[in-house]
């Protein structure tokens, strides 16, 4: 049975994501991903160091995608991909929030 996982996304990468330009997530494999998983990314901007006009949290946009490729570092030694850590090729099916 697939599982849908919600996670924060930097707003250059929500972008990339938005116009199909990224179609992968390199993550922590901290909520064991499978090929049929949906995820929600939610944008979230963290402005702190722009004193004095600070942000810090979701900003309302939202895509979700569904994971289609899994490639894992504890099975496969990957140059570059830490242990602990996969890759996720997906595709988008919508998106909510302003754009």
């Amino acid at each position: 049975m697939s599982k849908m996982h919600n996670k924060k996304i930097w707003p250059c990468y929500f972008n990339d994501v938005a116009t199909g330009k990224k179609k992968f997530e390199i993550r922590k494999n901290d909520c064991n991903y499978e090929e049929g998983d949906n995820i929600v990314l939610k944008e979230w901007r963290d402005d702190s160091d722009d004193l004095p006009f600070t942000y810090s949290g979701y900003t309302g946009r939202e895509i979700i995608v569904r994971i289609i490729y899994k490639l894992d570092s504890e099975f496969v030694k990957v140059d570059g991909l830490e242990d602990g850590y996969c890759l996720l090729g997906f595709e988008i099916l919508g998106s909510e929030g302003e754009n």
